[in-house]
């Protein structure tokens, strides 16, 4: 019995030390000999792939630079002859050039050739084309010009009133194969000369004409008209001069319908004139009337100065003053003095002449200025 309370005794003691701060007993450690667990081996990186062997030796274009229009050849070689077709993709990325999407070289060649066309553009445009096939990629360079606006001229650079000045535009190039054409914009510092808002020059062509209608001046007036086109502009200057008519008839004269009078832009009259080979023909216009005058020669040709008389009704010589289309009943007769004249194709430069018509037992008598001052 004291036995067994001496031990209880003892593991009380033990039991107690426990709770003041005992450690409990340590974990086994791993047997002698042992070796620990090795750490897991990382991944290898990736192998990067192989670069694509070269399949095209050679991708050139000629020329380099080209007015938009026109049309480059684009060459591509390749390294070796192929046992099967080769499809190149083609892009440009800008549509100054119209690239095709694909080009084939055929089983067994080594290069090829295409025609690339270039559009029409309003600046300058650098672009590079790509090719590509079987994984390798070549480029080239191409400049699309923009096609601009060379020369601008007037002719005559001297008119009367009322004629119609010849204008030409020239582009520095000639517009190309694609079928755009360039538009050349028109303005003018006067009304005087009417111009269109643009002029078009056709395809594959470099120039374009037009006749511009002058009015009447009671002064004489410079004006410029100007073009532009392609980021350039060109300007010709024309002088503008009054044109006159001046007659005196007798009382009784059925064209004129007689008495003296000077038809005058000053005096509120506007003119019209025209010139075909051998005739000039000219309309005043003013209150409530219209006034003609032509004057006819007999040599298919421009009117030069000389003396020319109409002398029977089958005379190729004719006068014709009239107003409001008022006719002599019977045929009239007559006579001119052409004193002056310059011609620019169909537009009269210069003209001077005094005229004489007969109508029946009466007769008028006059005098016209066109582009030169008459006397006062």
């Amino acid at each position: 019995m004291r036995l067994r309370r001496g031990r209880a005794a003892l593991l009380l003691v033990l039991l107690g030390m426990q709770g003041c701060g005992g450690h409990s007993p340590t974990a086994p450690g791993p047997a002698t000999g042992q070796t620990p667990a090795p750490a897991p081996t990382p991944a290898p990186p990736p192998v990067p792939a192989p670069p694509a062997v070269p399949v095209i030796a050679r991708f050139e274009i000629a020329p380099s630079a080209v007015l938009g229009g026109g049309g480059v050849d684009a060459t591509l070689a390749l390294v070796d002859a192929r046992t099967e077709d080769l499809i190149v993709q083609l892009s440009s990325g800008n549509e100054a050039a119209a690239v095709p999407r694909d080009v084939t070289i055929r089983a067994g060649s080594t290069a090829t050739t295409l025609r690339i066309p270039t559009r029409v553009v309003s600046q300058d445009v650098d672009l590079t084309i790509t090719a590509s096939a079987a994984g390798h990629t070549v480029t080239a360079p191409l400049r699309v010009l923009a096609i601009k606006l060379a020369d601008l001229s007037l002719k005559p650079t001297e008119i009367g009133g009322s004629f119609r000045v010849g204008m030409t535009v020239e582009l520095n190039g000639t517009v190309g194969v694609d079928g755009s054409s360039v538009l050349v914009e028109l303005s003018s510092s006067d009304s005087i000369v009417s111009v269109p808002a643009t002029i078009r020059v056709p395809d594959r062509q470099m120039t374009a004409e037009a006749d511009l209608q002058t009015r009447s001046v009671t002064d004489p007036t410079m004006v410029t008209v100007t073009g532009r086109a392609g980021g350039e502009s060109r300007a010709a200057t024309v002088r503008v001069l009054p044109v006159y008519i001046s007659f005196s008839a007798d009382a009784a004269d059925v064209p004129t319908g007689g008495g003296s009078r000077r038809l005058a832009p000053d005096g509120n009259f506007t003119f019209t004139g025209l010139s075909r080979s051998s005739f000039v023909w000219i309309k005043a216009r003013g209150g409530g009337n219209t006034w003609d005058l032509i004057l006819k020669g007999d040599k298919g040709e421009p009117l030069r100065p000389g003396h020319y008389v109409k002398e029977g009704l089958n005379s190729i010589v004719d006068v014709v003053f009239q107003i409001s289309s008022r006719a002599c009943p019977i045929n009239t007769m007559g006579e001119f003095d052409v004193l002056d004249a310059e011609y620019a194709g169909d537009q009269v430069v210069r003209f001077h002449a005094t005229f004489k018509q007969r109508c029946q037992s009466t007769t008028a008598t006059g005098e016209v200025w066109v582009a030169s001052l008459p006397p006062l």
